[in-house]
């Protein structure tokens, strides 16, 4: 179950600059290879084989060398663990926010359904009022200068309004964000179990959907998360979740539901 919420999330992220090649053999023996970064040299971090088994990390040395140490696989993927952990959210946090967010877009969703619907109107009254001049024009009630520049202003009130209308009526507004919301925040619930019940490659395509890149110096990790996982894990760091001091979680996010509300558009 866990693993769908993640293959859902994969759809979602889609084309949010994740990386797209197509694995090649290093990246299947050391799944790890381009996540990491130095953090004295700022040099990618490169994979060897030992003696045909064991598996290493170390600071490709491109700028120059200098004291690294060298991070057994194992022991790296491990750590790594952590960089999940750190954007993890309680369940209960998830479903506030989540219908928060979907009051928010009912809300919105109900004031563009009573813009259009004004204008509707507006439009209406517009074109009773052409219809009705123009039949005064033909009767002589009105003459033709006064029609052509009354009938001219109308015209571009009219164009005004149908260009509102169109713009409200774009199929980007009917997108429901909360729906988007729910996945990546049920990922950020999930993934560190998900982590720990894949494998090697399976734990770097998770990490390579919520990481930029991750500096380390052979003992600390400092990752770089993509948006919104870098909103969730600040929040997560000032601990008001787990103190329940949090009385309005929805007001932490207000950056993340516009970033969620803009990707699933």
């Amino acid at each position: 179950m866990k693993r769908d919420k993640f293959k859902r999330v994969q759809d979602v992220l889609s084309g949010r600059n994740v990386n797209k090649c197509r694995p090649h053999r290093l990246s299947l023996l050391f799944p790890f290879r381009g996540l990491l970064t130095c953090s004295q040299c700022g040099c990618n971090l490169t994979a060897e084989r030992h003696k045909g088994k064991y598996d290493y990390y170390r600071c490709s040395f491109s700028h120059g060398r200098h004291q690294a140490e060298w991070i057994k696989s194992e022991q790296l993927s491990a750590a790594l663990s952590c960089v999940v952990d750190g954007i993890r959210i309680p369940e209960q946090v998830v479903r506030q926010i989540v219908e928060s967010i979907r009051t928010d877009f009912s809300q919105i969703e109900a004031k563009r359904r009573e813009q259009i619907s004004r204008l509707n109107q507006r439009l209406s009254a517009l074109r009773t009022r052409m219809s009705k001049s123009y039949d005064d024009k033909l009767e002589g009630k009105i003459d033709e200068q006064f029609w052509v520049v009354r009938h001219s202003e109308w015209m571009d009130e009219q164009h005004q309004l149908e260009a509102e209308m169109e713009k409200l009526q774009q199929p980007t507004a009917a997108a429901d964000p909360a729906l988007s919301a729910q996945k990546i925040l049920e990922l950020a619930q999930n993934a560190h179990s998900i982590y720990l019940a894949g494998n090697d490659t399976e734990r770097a395509q998770l990490l390579r959907i919520l990481i930029l890149n991750c500096q380390t110096d052979g003992v600390t990790l400092t990752p770089t998360y993509r948006k919104p996982f870098d909103l969730i894990c600040q929040r997560g760091k000032n601990e008001e979740w787990r103190r329940g001091r949090d009385s309005n979680p929805r007001y932490g996010f207000v950056a993340l539901s516009l970033d969620l509300s803009v990707s699933c558009r």
